[in-house]
């Protein structure tokens, strides 16, 4: 159901880019080695193309009982959407709608967006040092 739920965010903006399919197969990865489920390919093909809409806003509804679990999830929207290098108003609108069902507010929301950016630009900055050998100059 969490890659079901990611694929949403995935689609909110009209396209499915190799870079988020990567991300989602990535994902089903982990959670494949961590909690014994099914390959991605196999998921894909054996229950997201049959899975009613109903039984993932089923689902999302009990996760409001797992705030936790609803915050990793809204952190995994959050970093998808973020993939393709661009964030939009379709994307985050979906992953407000969605948080709304799952009952994290919009603090915690825009919390995760901020800490989520801030690690990929870091991330790159990284990268560019070990791929330059010179830090970034930073902006003061």
């Amino acid at each position: 159901m969490h890659i079901a739920a990611l694929v949403r965010i995935a689609m909110a903006d009209g396209k499915f880019l190799d870079s988020e399919k990567a991300f989602i197969t990535n994902s089903a990865s982990l959670y494949a080695g961590a909690y014994g489920t099914k390959a991605f390919d196999k998921m894909v093909d054996e229950t997201i193309p049959d899975l009613p809409k109903s039984a993932l806003d089923e689902w999302m509804a009990s996760l409001s009982d797992r705030p936790a679990e609803a915050r990793t999830l809204i952190k995994d929207m959050i970093a998808l959407a973020y993939v393709d290098g661009e964030y939009c108003t379709a994307e985050q609108q979906e992953v407000r709608r969605m948080a709304d069902k799952l009952k994290v507010t919009n603090l915690v929301v825009g919390e995760l967006e901020k800490s989520l950016l801030d690690l990929i630009e870091t991330t790159q900055k990284l990268q560019t040092i070990i791929e330059c050998g010179y830090p970034v100059v930073r902006k003061e």
